[in-house]
């Protein structure tokens, strides 16, 4: 008879094993007022990552569009250009401003992800703070990747289990 097949892996092993007790009270008492924090700050996330995604989308077709009239205007400007040297110069000049064009795009779009890594790691800080107060174990300052990983899945185990008297998710 050995153990159950493998597969029955409970979200809670996720956690370092000094962690998963006081998470497992924490869960089994846990506040419809805490829950709602929890929503409300996971709701703040999802709204972040609408906007930056709203936000890139009409990067990619102002580039696109700008691309594309570049593209015409360029052709324009080589189809009338006389076949002589001038019209090497043409060329080069058209490259230049297609280079020129690309590069203000990477650049706009590096300055958007930063602007949203900085917006999320705010977020992320707000929530630790927030979360710390409401004495959710496990919620404290930090950057570490792990103990980011170990908040985010706290804070999952929270939404995952609606305490009676919450509202039900929107």
């Amino acid at each position: 008879g050995g153990g159950g097949g493998g597969g029955g892996r409970h979200p809670l092993d996720g956690l370092e094993p000094g962690l998963r007790a006081q998470v497992q009270d924490f869960l089994n008492g846990l506040s419809p007022t805490v829950y709602e924090i929890a929503r409300h700050l996971e709701d703040i996330k999802g709204l972040m990552k609408t906007e930056y995604d709203d936000a890139m989308r009409e990067l990619e077709v102002k580039h696109e569009t700008a691309t594309r009239r570049m593209g015409e205007m360029h052709a324009d400007m080589v189809a009338n250009a006389p076949p002589d040297h001038r019209r090497r110069d043409v060329i080069m000049h058209t490259r230049m401003q297609q280079e020129q064009l690309e590069h203000e795009y990477a650049e706009e779009k590096k300055k958007l992800m930063q602007r949203h890594a900085a917006d999320l790691a705010n977020q992320i800080t707000t929530e630790q703070n927030v979360l710390s107060q409401a004495k959710v174990p496990g919620f404290y300052a930090s950057s570490r990747p792990s103990d980011l990983s170990q908040q985010a899945l706290i804070l999952r185990l929270i939404l995952a289990s609606p305490p009676p008297g919450a509202a039900p998710p929107a």
